[in-house]
C-alpha cells in the first residue's frame, strides 16, 4: 500500500481486488458453526450438486444452498446415514410398544416434517465465502465424467472446486442464480462498450459508466468501469461495501446488479441501463402529475425501501436525483439508484454512523445523534413526496447554510395554498406520516404500504386519472368520489416561472421549460377545465372551485 492507494500486481491464480488480506484460509471449504448459519428466508437458490471427492474421486452427491455471500454444502451421504439410524430407533420403540402402531401419527406444532435430501440438524455444513471467488463454466468430455459433464469452477487463489449437474438445464439455472455473487473473468469478450454516459459519481477520477451490449443476445445495460489501483484505501471499501448491498438486493424497484468482471486493471460492474430521465431532471422539464400517478410511484418507492430495510440496508441518501425512470413512456416504473452511502443498520441499535446525505431531504435526528436508523430513508422519501405534491421544497432558501438550518428545524407547512395539485386528506395524512419529526412516531415502509391511501388510489381506476394527463397538469375534476373529505388547495399564479421571465435567479421551485410559443401551465389548465365543466356536469359546484383558483 503506497499513499493509501491499491497497489498490486494482478494474478488471477491467487489474488484478486475482492480477496481479503485477512482471510487466507489453508482449506477452500469451511465448516459452518451451528450459530453462523443464515435464516432459511435468506436462501437464493437450493438443490443438488455432485462433486468428485475422496482419494478414489468417487462422485458425492451435496445439497447445496446458495445465500448473497456464501454457497454452504451438506453431504447427503451422511444425511441418508442419520435416517437410516432414526428409521432403526423408530423400529426398536415400535417393538417395545406395539400399541403405538396403531395410533395415528401427526405431526404436532413442535415437530418438523424433513424434506427429502434437505439438511437437517446435526449434518456437517461447510461453505465458501463466494464473493471472492472466480466463475467459470466447465465441460468434460472424459468417460468418468459421463454422467456430469456440466458443471462450475470456483476458483479463490490456488483453492478450487468443481460442482457439477445431472443435465444441462440444471446447470443454466444454478450458473443464472450464482454469477450474480461470483467474479467474472474476460469481460471484453462478452460485452462490447459503445456510448459513454454522463453519471454524476463520488469517485469521479476512476469511474466512468458506458452503455453497453452483450455478444450473446444483443442486450443492453450500463457498465460501471473502475480503475482499481487508483482507488484510495477508503474509496476501495466504500466500493466492496456497495457492492456486497447491491448483492443482497433483489426487487423490481431497486437497481439491479447483474455481474461483475475483473481483469488487471478494471473491475466492471454490469447494471440495468435506463432509458429515462431522473426524477429531477422529469420535473425540470415542468412535469406536474396527479394523484393516483404519485400513489403509483410512491408504492413502487416505498415498496423498495420495504425490500431494502428487510435485509438491514439503509441507504442514506434518497433524493430527486436517485430516482431514475427506467423509460419516457411509462411514468410510474421508477426505481432507486445510486447505493454508494448506504450502510448496513446494527439490529441492536450500537452502532454510530456519519452524518451525511443531502441538504434538504436529511432527517432531523442525523442532526443531532450519530444513532439512526432507517426511519431516515422514510423521511428522505417523504421531502420527494412532498415535492411532487406541493411542486416546491419544503426547506426552501437561496443558499445551501440556510436550507441546512431550515432542514434542522424541521418546520413544514402541510396546509399551504402553493399545492400544485388537488388532493385528498388521506395523502396529506401519509405525508406527515413519512415526515414526523420524532423517527419513534413516524411510520416504517411496511405501515405506508398498508396506508387507505394506496387502496383508495388504486380502486379509483383509469377513470380516476386527470384529464388532461398528457399535458402533465391537473384538472379540478372531481376526485372525491371515494373519499369522505377534500383538502382544499388552490393553484397560486406565480408558482411556475418561465425560464428568463420574471423567475428568481436562485429558488427550489421547480421550473418551467422555454415551450416554444405553446400555452403556459396556467392558461393550459384554465383551457382544459373550461372545457371539462361546459360538457361533464357534476353534483359538485365546480363554479365556485374554479372562482378560487382563477
Amino acid at each position: 500500500m503506497k499513499g493509501g492507494v491499491y497497489q498490486k500486481q494482478y494474478r488471477e491464480t491467487d489474488d484478486s481486488f475482492f480477496y481479503d488480506d485477512f482471510y487466507n484460509p489453508q482449506e477452500f471449504w469451511i465448516k459452518l458453526n451451528d450459530g453462523d448459519k443464515p435464516d432459511e428466508d435468506q436462501i437464493i437458490f437450493q438443490g443438488r450438486l455432485y462433486q468428485k471427492a475422496g482419494k478414489h474421486k468417487k462422485w458425492t452427491a451435496y445439497h447445496f444452498e446458495l445465500y448473497s455471500d456464501k454457497l454452504i454444502r451438506f453431504d447427503l451421504t451422511q444425511l441418508k446415514t442419520n435416517n437410516a439410524d432414526a428409521k432403526k430407533d423408530q423400529a426398536a420403540m415400535q417393538a417395545k410398544n406395539p400399541d403405538a402402531n396403531n395410533q395415528t401419527q401427526t405431526p404436532n406444532s413442535n415437530q418438523s416434517i424433513q424434506q427429502p435430501n434437505q439438511p437437517e440438524e446435526g449434518v456437517v455444513a461447510e461453505y465458501i465465502p463466494i464473493n471472492s471467488c472466480f466463475l467459470k463454466k466447465i465441460k468434460y468430455s472424459d468417460n468418468s465424467y459421463s454422467n456430469y459433464k456440466y458443471g462450475i469452477r470456483l476458483q479463490r487463489g490456488e483453492h478450487k472446486s468443481e460442482l457439477f449437474t445431472e443435465n444441462s438445464d440444471t446447470f443454466n439455472k444454478w450458473h443464472d442464480e450464482i454469477k450474480r455473487f461470483c467474479i467474472l473473468p474476460k469481460f471484453t469478450k462478452k460485452y462490447k462498450c459503445l456510448t459513454k454516459l454522463k453519471i454524476q459519481t463520488l469517485m469521479p477520477n476512476s469511474t466512468q459508466f458506458f452503455k453497453c451490449f452483450r455478444y450473446s443476445d444483443s442486450s443492453q445495460y450500463c457498465v460501471r468501469v473502475v480503475e482499481k489501483y487508483s482507488l484510495s484505501d477508503s474509496n476501495k471499501q466504500a466500493l466492496l461495501k456497495e457492492i456486497q448491498i447491491l448483492r443482497k438486493l433483489d426487487n423490481p424497484f431497486l437497481c439491479r446488479l447483474y455481474e461483475i468482471y475483473e481483469d488487471e486493471n478494471n473491475i466492471y460492474l454490469i447494471t440495468e441501463l435506463f432509458q429515462g430521465k431522473d426524477m429531477k431532471s422529469k420535473l425540470s422539464d415542468c412535469l406536474i402529475l396527479d394523484e393516483k400517478t404519485i400513489s403509483e410511484i410512491m408504492w413502487r418507492l416505498l415498496q423498495g425501501l420495504h425490500h431494502m430495510h428487510s435485509k438491514g440496508i439503509f441507504h442514506r441518501d434518497i433524493k430527486l436525483e436517485n430516482i431514475q425512470f427506467r423509460n419516457s413512456q411509462n411514468i410510474t416504473d421508477v426505481c432507486l439508484t445510486n447505493f454508494y452511502m448506504a450502510d448496513f443498520v446494527d439490529p441492536k441499535g450500537k452502532q454510530t454512523y456519519k452524518k451525511c446525505g443531502t441538504a434538504g431531504f436529511i432527517a432531523p435526528e442525523i442532526f443531532k445523534s450519530k444513532h439512526y436508523d432507517q426511519k431516515i430513508d422514510i423521511f428522505s422519501l417523504g421531502i420527494v413526496f412532498y415535492i411532487l405534491m406541493f411542486g416546491k421544497m419544503p426547506f426552501d432558501a437561496p443558499t445551501v447554510d440556510q436550507i441546512l438550518q431550515l432542514n434542522e428545524q424541521c418546520e413544514i407547512d402541510f396546509t399551504s395554498n402553493d399545492c400544485a395539485i388537488k388532493c385528498t386528506s388521506s395523502a396529506i395524512d401519509l405525508l406527515k406520516k413519512m415526515l414526523n419529526k420524532d423517527p419513534s412516531q413516524r411510520a416504517n415502509a411496511f405501515q405506508l404500504i398498508n396506508h387507505t391511501w394506496f387502496i383508495n388510489m388504486k380502486n379509483r381506476g383509469e377513470d380516476g386519472r386527470m384529464r388532461n394527463n398528457f399535458y402533465g397538469m391537473p384538472t379540478l375534476s372531481t376526485i372525491q368520489e371515494r373519499s369522505s373529505e377534500i383538502v382544499e388547495v388552490s393553484s397560486r399564479q406565480d408558482l411556475f416561472y418561465r425560464r428568463g421571465e420574471n423567475g428568481p435567479n436562485n429558488s427550489s421551485r421547480i421550473y418551467e421549460e422555454n415551450n416554444n410559443g405553446f400555452e403556459t401551465l396556467n392558461q393550459k389548465m384554465r383551457t382544459l377545465n373550461s372545457n371539462i365543466f361546459s360538457k361533464v356536469p357534476s353534483k359538485y359546484r365546480h363554479d365556485m372551485a374554479m372562482s378560487k383558483l382563477l
